[in-house]
């Protein structure tokens, strides 16, 4: 085991992913300060377990709620 200090520790404990949500509908365009908070979801899985095989398919599916 390796020592890590505190800021480390604080660190790897905070998100890695940041979004971001921008667009265009015709000529309306649309930043993700434009929408609802909570309006979308995003969920990324690679299988349905905890073990990965050979030929699993990663999938990511955008959700949105209006």
């Amino acid at each position: 085991m390796y020592a890590t200090s505190a800021a480390y520790k604080t660190a790897a404990a905070l998100p890695v992913q940041e979004s971001r949500i921008t667009g265009t509908i015709g000529s309306i365009s649309f930043t993700d300060e434009n929408i609802a908070v909570g309006s979308f979801s995003i969920s990324n899985q690679c299988s349905d377990n905890k073990n990965v095989g050979i030929g699993q398919v990663y999938i990511g599916v955008l959700n949105t709620i209006i």
